[in-house]
């Protein structure tokens, strides 16, 4: 079309849509990730929470632990604080503001009862991250069994081993050269603090 031109302008066929008319659920999906509200001390646990949060994998296998135990949070305690992270993740997901994860610091203090220590004056007490990342990657392995989001557990016994861990073998002998007890294949799950090796 040229400017001046007598041509009828077609209408628009894309309805136009306003931030502020969105619902927080629907601005939370299309903006920014929002983050852990700080419960007082808490940024040990807001950064793990953070971390994990990306690993689509680990998210896909939280969803299916809850839908096959109905989002009960079945498997004891390690279950529940396994249902209260999912929770978690789909709480801050439909926000875009910073997230109380209440529930999951409950559970999370239920299970492991070091998270639970406070001052003289009742405040939380500072923790380390990497222990609370050791302590939730363990509960985690003993929950989530199945290879959702990979093709197998690639000779792992649990999603978390498969998704955080690794394997380390020493390399072939020498043509001619009899293998060795060092000549072993080794399983490592290195999200464990003092680590695991297996022969």
């Amino acid at each position: 079309m040229l400017m001046g031109s007598a041509d009828v302008l077609a209408a628009s066929t894309t309805q136009v849509v306003f931030v502020e008319d969105l619902k927080e659920e629907e601005i939370a999906a299309v903006s920014v990730p929002s983050g852990f509200e700080n419960l007082g001390n808490t940024c040990y646990m807001n950064s793990t929470l953070q971390a994990l949060r990306v690993v689509p994998e680990l998210r896909e296998g939280l969803a299916q632990a809850a839908a096959s135990d109905g989002g009960g949070g079945g498997g004891g305690a390690d279950g529940m604080l396994v249902g209260a992270l999912k929770e978690c993740f789909d709480g801050v997901d439909k926000t875009t503001k910073p997230f109380p994860p209440h529930r999951f610091w409950m559970m999370l203090k239920q299970r492991f009862t070091q998270f639970a220590a406070t001052t003289p004056q009742g405040h939380p007490m500072q923790q380390d991250a990497e222990e609370l990342f050791s302590e939730l990657m363990m509960s985690m392995s003993g929950s989530l069994k199945q290879p959702t989001g990979l093709t197998d557990l690639g000779g792992a016994s649990n999603l978390v081993d498969a998704l955080f861990g690794l394997e380390v073998g020493d390399p072939a002998p020498p043509l001619g050269t009899a293998r060795t007890l060092g000549d072993l294949r080794t399983r490592f799950n290195g999200w464990r603090a003092k680590g695991s090796i297996g022969v």
